[in-house]
């Protein structure tokens, strides 16, 4: 029997999230981001379950286009951070497609890439600051790339305030259209909280991970489809006046029974947990009492009569906690809790 934390993945939400993003954005194709290994849950996982509904992957690192090639994926597999010749002995594969974002790969692009009718993204930064050039360089590389004779090209770029809404993110959308308009060029800016925006701004990718796993929740329609459990591995019947874990941390003011889960910081836990952490268990909050390496101490004291020793319990998930309020407790961002998860040791199941 395998007692490790286990991260469930519901594939009907999956499904129903991918189908709600489709309705949303019905001029636009889906390009799913499984940079940081689909974060944290597993390309090999949920590649099962969202080939047939997408219609391209982005990536950041090549070791994940190894994981989609060793899984026989044969659809577009755009680059974000760029792809340098060297990667694949300057030759790029067919269902490879970089975005260009300095002037090195401009320049290597136009030297081996033969197909002159391939797909290519050239990155606009409208306030990034990460990748890409300004309008001026812009539109100077676009025209290289023209007189080189590639002419299938899409205007990239990546809103830096989406999660911040539409009044903040409306001014880089702008100089986006604005920029799409003046070079008739295809576009695409959307990540997964752009591409809940109220408007369809007709793109050729939407680009979504968070909004297809729907753990930002919003709008009510996307469901969270992932849930992070752990084992009861002990429980303890501490006396009042008694103090747990390493240097005294918590001292016990009262009779406490505390479960310990086989979950901690080296499981992708944050170490230092929110002074009012808690877990909502049977739907009573436990207090989270201190957080080691391996093991998580929980105040089961409430509901002590309902639990015994190898339930399982959920940390977050659609019957507990949100990802968001879980990451809370560990001071961490959401992004964090999932992508920190450790492989090794925290298996992965498709339902």
């Amino acid at each position: 029997m395998n007692l490790s934390p286990i991260v469930e993945i519901n594939s009907k939400l999956v499904k129903s999230n991918i189908e709600y993003l489709h309705n949303k954005n019905p001029h636009s194709k889906i390009m799913f981001i499984v940079k940081a290994n689909a974060y944290g849950i597993g390309i090999e996982n949920i590649y099962k379950v969202t080939n047939d509904l997408v219609d391209a992957y982005g990536i950041a690192r090549i070791e994940e286009y190894y994981v989609l090639k060793s899984l026989g994926c044969t659809k577009d597999i755009v680059f974000l951070s760029g792809i340098y010749a060297e990667c694949f002995d300057f030759k790029i594969p067919k269902n490879v497609i970089p975005i260009l974002g300095n002037e090195l790969l401009i320049k290597d692009y136009i030297k081996y890439e033969d197909d002159k009718s391939k797909q290519v993204m050239l990155d606009f930064d409208c306030g990034m600051g990460r990748f890409g050039f300004y309008r001026d360089d812009f539109i100077k590389h676009l025209d290289t790339l023209k007189i080189s004779g590639f002419s299938n090209i899409i205007l990239f770029s990546h809103i830096p305030t989406g999660y911040n809404g539409y009044d903040r993110s409306k001014k880089y959308i702008d100089k986006i259209l604005s920029l799409a308009e003046e070079t008739k060029l295809k576009y695409t800016f959307s990540n997964s909280p752009v591409s809940l925006f109220d408007t369809d701004f007709q793109q050729e990718y939407i680009r979504s991970s968070s909004a297809v796993l729907g753990y930002d929740q919003e709008p009510k329609e996307i469901k969270f489809s992932l849930s992070l459990k752990a084992c009861i591995i002990s429980i303890r019947d501490i006396p009042k006046g008694e103090y747990i874990s390493y240097g005294n941390e918590y001292f016990c003011n009262k009779n406490t029974t505390v479960a310990i889960l086989n979950i901690g910081y080296a499981d992708g836990l944050g170490c230092k947990i929110h002074h009012d952490s808690y877990l909502l268990i049977k739907a009573t909050k436990c207090p989270i009492l201190s957080i080691n390496m391996d093991y998580l101490y929980v105040d089961i004291s409430a509901i002590k009569h309902q639990l015994k020793m190898l339930d399982m319990i959920e940390l977050f998930g659609p019957n507990s906690l949100s990802l968001k309020q879980h990451a809370n407790m560990y001071n961490i961002t959401k992004d964090e809790a999932l992508t920190k998860l450790n492989a090794l040791r925290v298996r992965k199941i498709v339902q």
